[in-house]
């Protein structure tokens, strides 16, 4: 979520200085190219697992239309307008605005051992000493701004700057659209995605090399996903041993049918319902798995036969193979399954992600939590994600109702978790 949100928050600064930008020049002197597929090659860290290109210009001309012809809801325009008060922002806003918008902006992972790091690189006047954000340049004068890292550990100049600069590759990308994302491995592009805003969907291009394995068969009463898992999983401290066997999986695959509140005479908690697939790099037993949740999760986690009750409800397991398990609301059959050749399948009804029954009266409280209540809003925006699978590349289709413009929604989920610092 913390990477979604910085994400997020790029994308919205980074519109709004375009705007202003576009506001104060001529059209002509920033014609974009960004509709023209070509080929760049650009020279980044070893150890790079993550590469998001943005144009500002491009993205920001794209948003305009809509924002100043179609968008019907003034009070967007204002919280675009609160964007001017940089200092609700902190350094955020500043950092952005010293980037040139009329280049390309790059948001970088890089990962080594058990943390990742996330910078912003582009054209800039950035200096070392700006806004308490440590900056880096190389030899081509491009500016790192180091932005912070998945875990609370400090780590020094030096480090960052080796990190950057002791050993580097080559790259090379080819772009399609305004908003570009590559997924890096061994230094080589595994996988591309290429984000496209139309009427009332957005769509998703992907194409890489394909990967083979096993999913469950979605429905069309649930959310869908199924994806390679990030091999360098950071836990939570006190769940060590969910930390460690996340950090085993290779990858996973779920229906989710959103939660129920659970409530008795004892006790009250909330049971998500399910269906999981979890593929492991090693042998792995169901027995081992349920004594984790058992150990970690505590007195409401109990373990019933072969199964476990969690706040009222059962969870079937079922071990598929040696490093392979299934556990859901539902006892497993055959026809679960099926199989992909894609890192990251996504489809069905993204309104269960926020779904919780039976809550009663008690529903009222969930809407005054500003994370809750914003994506249960942008959620409900959406009438359907479907993919189209082909051998080595992908379609995904994000589909909104029909009075909603996509490119208006995202922008007011950018506004929204922008106020949740």
């Amino acid at each position: 979520m913390r990477k979604i949100k910085l994400f997020m928050q790029i994308i919205t600064l980074a519109f709004f200085w375009s705007m202003v930008y576009i506001g104060t020049k001529e059209f002509k002197a920033i014609e974009s190219k960004a509709h023209k597929s070509r080929t760049t090659k650009i020279l980044l860290p070893s150890g790079t697992t993550d590469l998001i290109q943005i144009k500002p210009i491009a993205l920001t001309k794209e948003i305009l239309f809509d924002l100043w012809f179609r968008n019907k809801d003034v009070s967007i325009l204002n919280d675009l307008h609160d964007l001017i008060n940089l200092d609700k922002y902190d350094t955020r806003g500043k950092l952005i605005s010293a980037f040139d918008l009329r280049e390309d902006i790059y948001l970088i992972q890089i990962t080594r051992k058990n943390e990742n790091l996330w910078f912003i690189r582009g054209k800039s006047n950035l200096k070392e000493t700006n806004n308490r954000i440590l900056v880096f340049e190389n030899k081509k004068h491009d500016k790192y701004a180091y932005i912070g890292n998945s875990t609370k550990i400090k780590l020094s100049k030096a480090e960052i700057k080796s990190l950057l600069f002791d050993s580097n590759f080559s790259l090379e990308i080819k772009e399609n659209t305004t908003l570009n994302h590559f997924k890096i491995e061994q230094n080589k592009v595994r996988y591309s995605y290429q984000v496209e805003l139309e009427d009332e969907k957005v769509i998703i291009r992907s194409k890489g090399n394909p990967y083979k394995r096993k999913t469950l068969v979605s429905s069309e009463d649930c959310f869908h996903f199924s994806s390679k898992v990030n091999q360098r999983f950071i836990g939570n401290k006190d769940l060590k041993k969910i930390a460690a066997l996340i950090s085993d999986m290779d990858d996973i695959s779920l229906n989710y049918y959103g939660a129920d509140f659970f409530e008795s005479e004892i006790k009250s908690g909330i049971a998500p319902s399910f269906e999981l697939l979890l593929n492991f790099k090693h042998t792995t037993k169901k027995e081992e798995v349920m004594q984790i949740l058992q150990d970690e999760i505590g007195v409401s986690c109990q373990r019933v036969g072969k199964n476990i009750c969690y706040n009222g409800t059962t969870y079937y397991f079922k071990q598929l193979s040696r490093n392979s398990i299934y556990l859901g609301v539902r006892k497993y059959q055959n026809n679960f399954m099926s199989s992909t050749n894609q890192p990251f399948v996504i489809s069905g009804q993204p309104k269960y992600i926020t779904e919780i029954r039976n809550l009663g009266w008690k529903g009222a409280f969930l809407e005054f939590i500003p994370a809750y209540s914003v994506s249960k809003e942008f959620a409900e925006t959406i009438t359907e994600i479907s993919t189209i699978e082909k051998r080595n590349r992908n379609l995904f289709e994000v589909k909104f109702k029909k009075d909603k413009i996509p490119s208006i929604e995202i922008l007011r989920l950018a506004l929204n978790l922008n106020k949740e610092n």
